[in-house]
């Protein structure tokens, strides 16, 4: 089978996945991006280090979730009583 034979991998229901993790990931990114570029005095290495990795983005942005998630937990808990 010829390379211009091989299937797509950009189907539609791919892409879908891919759109979510992005969403999932922007919280993280926006974090350590302002994180990068505002440093506190005496930080810069660290948030350069910070910014380059995809392991804190993930944990950045799971932790923002979980809060987010937390959060409305809490507003509807309240509005049921």
């Amino acid at each position: 089978m010829a390379m211009h034979q091989l299937p797509s991998s950009q189907s539609g229901s791919s892409t879908r996945p891919r759109l979510w993790w992005m969403v999932f990931l922007f919280p993280g990114k926006a974090i350590l991006w302002f994180q990068y570029h505002f440093p506190k005095f005496g930080n810069v290495i660290a948030t350069g280090r910070r910014y380059r990795s995809r392991t804190c983005g993930i944990m950045y942005s799971a932790v923002f979730w979980v809060l987010v998630v937390a959060w409305l937990l809490a507003l509807l808990h309240g509005a049921l009583r």
